[in-house]
């Protein structure tokens, strides 16, 4: 008997952020257990309809990339230190705030905020 992974069905792909919500499901029950596994896969699930959520991730990424080539800013360890408040804002649940301090972050390494949604 052959079985055959879906993705190799000819013209039928996953998403990618399906695929790694999955992995990262699987981890997460194989790391913390099953009830805060899945309050994790709920909250990742949440996070993808929510626009707010989507903007923190935005401007998540948008630091990270600009991170690199302008972490010899002047207030670069204070930027850094307040992506990582910033995202856990976000993770918890507290967009506007979140995106308040990662707007800062970035500012604080000279970037400015790129506007990725139009309710922000």
């Amino acid at each position: 008997m052959t079985y055959l992974s879906p993705l190799s069905a000819p013209g039928r792909c996953l998403p990618l952020w399906r695929v790694l919500a999955v992995v990262w499901a699987i981890a997460g029950v194989m790391c913390v257990g099953k009830s805060q596994a899945q309050a994790v896969a709920e909250a990742s699930v949440s996070q993808a309809r929510n626009p707010a959520a989507s903007h923190c991730r935005h401007l998540i990424a948008q630091f990270d990339v600009a991170w690199p080539t302008h972490q010899k800013a002047a207030h670069a360890a204070r930027g850094h230190k307040s992506r990582d408040l910033g995202e856990t804002q976000c993770n918890a649940g507290h967009y506007a705030e979140g995106v308040r301090t990662l707007k800062q972050a970035l500012h604080d390494i000279g970037v400015k905020a790129v506007r990725t949604s139009p309710a922000h």
